[in-house]
């Protein structure tokens, strides 16, 4: 019995010195830093994202939707380039004369220059244009690339039986419309909630066939005047589509993985608050930048890509 008391006894004396050498350290706010555990954030308790109403729905769609309309800038394009091809004015203008007929007709080389200008053009503005998403920030870039547009817009509609001059404002339309091909779907993507993402992003494929239908809707409408506004009308529509963009981008925050990339976590809390209608020091809000920052950190650890790594992917792919 005293063998069983003192070893009792003992085990009290050990939990009780255990006990004495625990510190409860005080709680201590996190800061924003560049060691982020990403155990920490990915399985950390689960934090409830904010309930939405009918407005916050409304405000979101709002926001996002004139983001999505840079999808519109490729589908006009399209639909009135098909139209100018068989209009008697335009082919007056750009094309050539066959005495045989008295007709003025578009050669098979001028029409395939004609669609394919822009497509030269959307590919080059595409890879080009994609870095001032990084040094400028999203929206800004978006403004930059919407006015390069303009400017195609103008040349070509200032063109006057000068095909080669109209060529040439094709390929910087296409710089501009290129360059919305991957700004605005990267801002739409970045800014999205979660839960609405797919949804939201899905909104510049719609942009983009209701520009296609418009387009045609347009050279319909105009198709009766023998003068150059056959194919000016349609063309100088262009600057309503692109002030809708430029006015979107003063009134949509900016992305809040490019903040994070600045290191402006703040500003980035900010801009997730506004497009969901919470507090900054909302915890979600908190939580969702700090997943922001492990994916940008994540990244600068993978390091930078180069273009002579597109040329090595096809010999690595053998090689496994």
């Amino acid at each position: 019995m005293s063998t069983v008391q003192s070893s009792v006894g003992s085990d009290t004396d050990i939990q009780n010195a255990s006990n004495a050498d625990v510190h409860i350290a005080p709680r201590v706010e996190k800061e924003w830093s560049d060691e982020f555990d990403d155990n920490e954030v990915l399985n950390g308790d689960t934090i409830e994202p904010p309930k939405r109403g009918l407005l916050g729905y409304l405000v979101i769609y709002l926001l996002c939707y004139p983001i999505s309309f840079g999808g519109f800038l490729p589908g006009w394009d399209s639909g009135i380039t098909a139209g100018f091809i068989n209009m008697d004015n335009f082919k007056m203008n750009f094309g050539s004369y066959k005495h045989s007929t008295g007709e003025y007709y578009l050669s098979n080389v001028r029409m395939g220059l004609l669609v394919a200008m822009f497509s030269v053009g959307c590919a080059i503005g595409g890879v080009s244009f994609a870095r001032f998403a990084d040094k400028l920030g999203r929206r800004l870039a978006i403004v930059i690339v919407v006015l390069v547009y303009m400017v195609g817009a103008i040349i070509q509609i200032s063109s006057n039986h000068k095909w080669y001059q109209y060529f040439v404002g094709k390929i910087i339309y296409g710089l501009g419309a290129g360059g919305c091909s991957v700004l605005c779907p990267m801002l739409l993507s970045e800014i999205a909630p979660k839960d609405l993402r797919g949804g939201l992003i899905s909104l510049y494929q719609l942009n983009m066939t209701f520009g296609i239908f418009l387009g045609y809707c347009s050279v319909y409408g105009t198709r009766k005047y023998d003068n150059t506004a056959q194919w000016r009308v349609p063309l100088g529509l262009c600057f309503l589509w692109a002030l809708i963009i430029i006015i979107g981008m003063l009134l949509v925050p900016e992305s809040p993985r490019y903040l994070v990339e600045c290191e402006r976590h703040e500003d980035a809390c900010i801009s997730i608050a506004k497009i969901n209608k919470v507090s900054p020091e909302d915890p979600w809000v908190q939580r969702q930048v700090e997943e922001i920052n492990v994916g940008v950190l994540a990244q600068k650890e993978l390091g930078e890509a180069s273009w002579k790594e597109l040329s090595q992917l096809k010999q690595r792919f053998f090689n496994v």
